[in-house]
């Protein structure tokens, strides 16, 4: 799946970062503060939670960040469904790679079954459970 696509599958507010600051920062900042309320700093540099989220998408992002939402508490989108599906390419292509179901179970801390699993699905964007039909 490449950027251009996943970003059609994102909330509108995760879509408004990745125009601010690019997709991969906007992806750092999901994995690691994905549903949480998170304050942006009033001014770039100095403070921990500039230094944390500079640490995260760089120094150029964490000022667009700062320039545009400083002093403003953000909740940061969880995007659980293109987490799920970037999770499960990763599986498959370890598999084509050659790792063993034992292997890729214990990496992704997940049972053989479910390994089989989603080596057994098609993974499509628009469901991120292998197993769940669309109601619609």
């Amino acid at each position: 799946m490449d950027n251009a696509d996943a970003i059609t599958h994102l909330p509108p507010f995760a879509q408004e970062l990745v125009d601010l600051i690019g997709f991969d920062p906007t992806m750092s900042l999901v994995r690691a503060f994905g549903g949480i309320p998170m304050r942006i700093p009033k001014r770039n540099g100095g403070g921990a939670s500039y230094e944390a989220i500079s640490e995260l998408v760089g120094h150029e992002a964490a000022d667009k960040l700062v320039a545009r939402y400083g002093g403003d508490r953000v909740k940061m989108p969880r995007c659980q469904r293109l987490l799920v599906v970037e999770r499960w390419r990763r599986i498959i292509a370890d598999y084509e790679r050659g790792d063993t179901l034992n292997q890729i179970a214990l990496r992704y801390r997940i049972t053989e079954r479910a390994v089989s699993k989603i080596l057994k699905k098609p993974v499509f964007l628009s469901s991120p459970h292998p197993t769940q039909a669309s109601l619609f």
